[in-house]
Parts: C-alpha cells; sequence; structure tokens
C-alpha cells in the first residue's frame, strides 16, 4: 500500500477532522454578524410588523434561515423589541467563504400585543447586534402625563415626592399591573412670603408608561 504524501495527509486530516465537528455543532445557531436590518408596516386594521434581517456567516451551506422574536412575560422598560437571526451550518465541509443569510418575521396585529413598541433589535454574537428605532409614523403612540407636586412647606424634595406619589398611584390605570413608568421634572417654581407668609414649591414632572396610557386616561 502506498504512503501518501505528507502535505496530502495533513490536509486529507484536516478534512475529516473539519467534517466530524461540523456534524457535532449542527443544529441552528445565532449569526455571527447582522449586516442589515429593515422593516415594514403593512396597513391592515390593526396593522402588521414584517422584519427583515440579513447577517453573514463564515462558510457556504448555512440552511434554514430564521428570524425568531423574543417573547416578553413583562414589556421592556425601552421599548424595543429583540430578535434573533438563526441559520443551521452545513453538515458536512464547506467552502471557507464568508456568505450571506436572510431571515423575516412578520408580526400580525402588533400594535395589540406590543402597544409600548418604540423600536426593534436584531441580535448576532457578541457585538453584532442592529437596534433600529421606529420614527413617529410608524411607533404606536406614546401618552406622556403630567403630574404636578406640591409642597406649602418650602421643600422640593416633598414636591417632588407628591409627584412622584400621583403617577404611581396612576400606573395601574386601564387594569395594567406591572406597567413602568420613566420621568424627568419640566417645570420648578415657588412662592414665599406675603401677607400669608406663604413658602410654596410647586414641581411638574413629565411621565411615560409601559406600556404607554392612552389618550383621555
Amino acid at each position: 500500500m502506498k504512503m501518501l504524501q505528507p502535505a496530502l495527509a495533513s490536509l486529507f486530516v484536516f478534512v475529516i477532522i473539519h467534517a466530524a465537528i461540523v456534524r457535532a455543532d449542527a443544529g441552528p445557531r445565532i449569526v455571527g454578524k447582522i449586516l442589515s436590518v429593515e422593516y415594514d408596516i403593512e396597513k391592515s386594521n390593526p396593522p402588521n410588523l414584517v422584519v427583515r434581517a440579513t447577517g453573514q456567516v463564515p462558510t457556504s451551506g448555512y440552511r434554514d434561515e430564521q428570524l425568531v422574536r423574543a417573547v416578553y412575560t413583562k414589556a421592556p422598560a425601552d421599548g424595543i423589541q429583540d430578535y434573533y437571526l438563526m441559520a443551521t451550518p452545513p453538515n458536512g465541509p464547506a467552502a471557507t467563504v464568508l456568505s450571506v443569510v436572510k431571515g423575516k418575521n412578520r408580526w400580525n396585529a402588533y400594535t395589540d400585543e406590543a402597544p409600548w413598541l418604540m423600536g426593534i433589535r436584531v441580535h448576532g454574537i457578541g457585538d453584532g447586534v442592529v437596534l433600529v428605532h421606529f420614527d413617529k409614523s410608524s411607533k404606536a403612540s406614546q401618552q406622556a402625563r403630567m403630574f404636578i407636586g406640591v409642597s406649602n412647606k418650602g421643600s422640593l424634595q416633598g414636591a417632588l415626592d407628591d409627584a412622584i406619589a400621583q403617577m404611581t398611584k396612576a400606573l395601574g390605570e386601564g387594569g395594567v399591573a406591572d406597567a413602568q413608568a420613566s420621568w424627568e421634572i419640566v417645570n420648578t417654581n415657588g412662592v414665599v412670603g406675603g401677607f400669608a407668609g406663604q413658602n410654596k414649591v410647586t414641581i411638574t414632572i413629565s411621565a411615560k408608561r409601559v406600556p404607554p396610557w392612552k389618550a383621555g386616561q
């Protein structure tokens, strides 16, 4: 029996080992790098959200591409919906050449399930993430509420505590049990002196709830 030349033998062993490793690791996995993300709002009542993602993989032969939408038990505080671009690697030797995979996800009647939605985030591995914020014409309308806190003892903290207490009480409106809110101070003023000896501080905060307050609440 003739012996293989050393260089050819090494190549033969590499191919066998490479094929074995690919077979052992076969199965859907997160694509390493996201190249682009696009979305469309399909005009229906309620509307549908269609997201398309393109990713890059290290070899040829990837298959079964799919864009998977994360499902939450609680609305995310940042209003961003996460997606994962998945693909199954080849189950045998493959050319080591950068290749492109694409996935698509349609979310029917998304505004019913996610009135809080403000953007999408498609995950690759590590830093391979693309974040897209919706423009004002496509994102769910988010109603800001104003809460005015008052302290008749000249206390800034007391007025702020009063405003936050009002906001906290309003979190459960509409039967929402696990709402969160972000807020900021938009106005501060005070009155001191006069015949009545006033020492009044008023603080106004603007708050947005996740899920959003509806108009009229």
